[in-house]
């Protein structure tokens, strides 16, 4: 490859937002998101990005995105009303042509692999303890009226992070069996599948809501994830 410069970067990285602008605006077929793929991950394999496993993550997210069912909302909508009438199009399983979405489903597991990972990373002694959650800057005065609160009922502070601890890898477990389900949900009655959406989405902003809030320093990860689950649910 030619050796990286810095307008050859800057210019690339220019490339990858016209070609998202492009299908931000309707650009149709599978050529312009597979460009975006390979234009978006050259430019961080091609430079010391590759040290930063979120670049990874966002390849894996476009290119399932390659492979979206490329069906509109005229299609999806619209299919036939006439002959099936108002209320059976209101049917789920006849609101528009069938089609294959292996793709979102990729999507969905990917997701789920990201938030079963940092689960598993946490079941250590070290984090399990509250030790790892206490040391992060910024923690103890977001949760410092918590922990007078609970002060007052006996309950130790060491306690505290210990259960809020355990509560993150509760809530990333969560969210991972969220996300599986997210692809296998349109089985189940609206008003049912509606409910658990909203509950994951709900889990979802917590736990993203707070971790911005203590500070973690996970750059743009926590807007990724936000976003995605705001698609999904």
């Amino acid at each position: 490859q030619p050796m990286p410069s810095p307008g050859g970067y800057v210019g690339l990285m220019l490339l990858c937002g016209l070609l998202a602008m492009g299908i931000l605006f309707g650009a149709s077929g599978q050529l312009v998101p597979a460009c975006l793929f390979l234009a978006y991950t050259y430019s961080w394999s091609m430079s010391r990005l590759d040290g930063f496993q979120h670049h990874y993550f966002l390849s894996l997210v476009l290119f399932c995105l390659i492979f979206f069912p490329k069906i509109n909302h005229h299609q999806l909508f619209n299919a036939d009303k006439a002959k099936m009438g108002i209320k059976n199009h209101t049917d789920p399983s006849r609101a528009g042509p069938m089609t294959s979405a292996w793709s979102y489903a990729l999507l969905a597991a990917i997701i789920a692999i990201v938030y079963g990972y940092t689960a598993i990373t946490k079941c250590d002694p070290q984090w399990l303890s509250g030790q790892t959650f206490k040391s992060i800057g910024g923690t103890d005065t977001v949760f410092q009226p918590a922990i007078s609160v609970l002060a007052h009922i006996g309950l130790p502070e060491s306690a505290f992070w210990i259960l809020i601890s355990i509560g993150i890898v509760i809530l990333e477990s969560i969210v991972m069996l969220g996300y599986l389900a997210a692809a296998r949900c349109a089985d189940s009655t609206q008003r049912w599948r509606r409910m658990g959406c909203m509950g994951m989405w709900l889990v979802s902003m917590a736990l993203h809501l707070g971790i911005e809030l203590v500070g973690l320093q996970i750059g743009f990860f926590s807007y990724y994830m936000v976003l995605l689950a705001t698609v999904f649910f």
